[in-house]
């Protein structure tokens, strides 16, 4: 535990946070899945083409559209309140100060909340979101840990991501 850690930085996790970034938060599994229900409800509403008339097909089109436009909205909201809800029970003041540091063998994160470390290797990441105020690493398991790059330069934003990239080969990157 004694390497030298590089790129390290120290936010906060609050509700505000997961409210800003929710879309990044939600699994890429969890999206798939969704995907694939709205790609067999739209093979069925174009089924049902064929067998309705015209007044009822445009009413189901519109109920679709609607659906699955609130679908993303919905979905986001219900992340950020499940993490803040975790958030809440594990510190009650609804905020946890956290240092993030890159180390040669994974992310360290320290929690100065409670004062828990957890270190996560460079193999278990597969998606890296680039947000607002922040770098978003999520796991194979949706697990994330968030790199705060308010506290970095423009140069050192390019030259983290660069350094996560040569560790992660196989990481997908989200903007």
């Amino acid at each position: 535990m004694n390497e030298e850690a590089r790129f390290k930085t120290t936010g906060k996790l609050n509700e505000a946070f997961f409210r800003r970034n929710s879309r990044y938060l939600l699994s890429p599994k969890y999206i798939r899945t969704k995907l694939i229900l709205l790609a067999v409800v739209t093979v069925l509403l174009l089924g049902s083409y064929f067998l309705m008339r015209w007044p009822l097909y445009l009413i189901m089109l519109a109920v679709y559209a609607v659906f699955s436009a609130a679908m993303l909205f919905v979905d986001r909201n219900r992340a950020a309140k499940t993490l803040t809800k975790r958030l809440l029970e594990t510190a009650p003041d609804g905020e946890v100060l956290l240092t993030t540091s890159c180390t040669d063998s994974g992310i360290r994160s320290e929690n100065h909340t409670n004062g828990g470390t957890t270190e996560i290797e460079y193999k278990h990441l597969s998606t890296l979101a680039v947000a607002e105020g922040a770098m978003i690493l999520m796991t194979k398991a949706s697990q994330f840990t968030v790199l705060f790059t308010d506290c970095l330069t423009e140069q050192e934003q390019r030259e983290l991501q660069v350094f996560i990239e040569e560790k992660c080969p196989q990481i997908k990157i989200k903007r």
